[in-house]
């Protein structure tokens, strides 16, 4: 996944934008890290054979969801982000316990309420490619 920033200052943000990232085994929850004062992306990534989704804390907008094979083992990768930094962001819930997951959060710099701003990141349009 590529990201393209628009009128943001990056000179004061570190080159490696994951700011956090937890690890969990057997369970079908996990609280979520608290975002930052800027947009936050929520990467997740699931190893399970019974897995078949996950549902996002109110709030968040779901971004994409992939699904690949390793092993005898299914891979689910899904993404979602979040304005602003809410002390509890709320849990990412799936449908099935999942043997291993990672979380990690990725800030995005930029004021997502520049000018007026929609809460859209910087006001504008997150290309994901």
């Amino acid at each position: 996944m590529s990201l393209i920033y628009r009128q943001a200052d990056a000179s004061k943000y570190p080159a490696e934008p994951i700011i956090d990232y937890k690890s969990a085994r057997d369970v079908d929850q996990i609280a979520l890290q608290a975002g930052t004062d800027h947009q936050s992306l929520y990467v997740a990534v699931a190893l399970s054979r019974e897995l078949t989704g996950g549902r996002w804390a109110a709030g968040f907008t779901a971004q994409q969801e992939a699904f690949g094979q390793f092993g005898d083992m299914q891979v689910h990768m899904l993404a979602a982000h979040t304005v602003d930094s809410p002390a509890s962001p709320g849990i990412l819930q799936f449908d099935a316990t999942v043997p291993q997951l990672a979380v990690a959060l990725i800030t995005i710099p930029g004021s997502p309420h520049r000018q007026g701003g929609n809460g859209s990141l910087f006001g504008r349009r997150l290309a994901v490619s």
